[in-house]
């Protein structure tokens, strides 16, 4: 199933690659999420995405370990700047299943 949702997830992105890469995060249904930035490596990859909704948007910068299957939260804002300037040491925690945590992480720990 997981292998089938990654090639799922690298057919969109392959569709979305010129631009805006949208990113499928079936356990929000009503919030549309984009990558704005990928970084580092398969034990620490660092993403930012950002949620648009009912009540606006909001910008979230992620610390997956795809090795361990675990996701810290580094921050939130409405802007770039606000998450840019937050410095909060949240704990590292498993990725659970079913959870839009476990949906960007498949992004992020994608080679695309």
């Amino acid at each position: 199933m997981k292998r089938a949702m990654l090639l799922l997830w690298m057919a969109t992105l392959s569709a979305f690659a010129a631009e805006e890469v949208t990113i499928p995060v079936p356990n929000d249904p009503y919030g549309k999420h984009v990558l704005v930035h990928k970084s580092g490596k398969a034990s620490q990859r660092v993403i930012v995405t950002k949620r648009t909704g009912l009540t606006g948007e909001l910008y979230t910068k992620r610390s997956y370990n795809c090795e361990k299957q675990t996701v810290r939260m580094i921050g939130t804002g409405h802007t770039l700047e606000i998450l840019e300037n937050q410095n909060n040491r949240w704990p590292e925690n498993a990725v659970i299943s079913r959870s839009v945590a476990e949906d960007i992480g498949m992004l992020a720990c994608s080679e695309v």
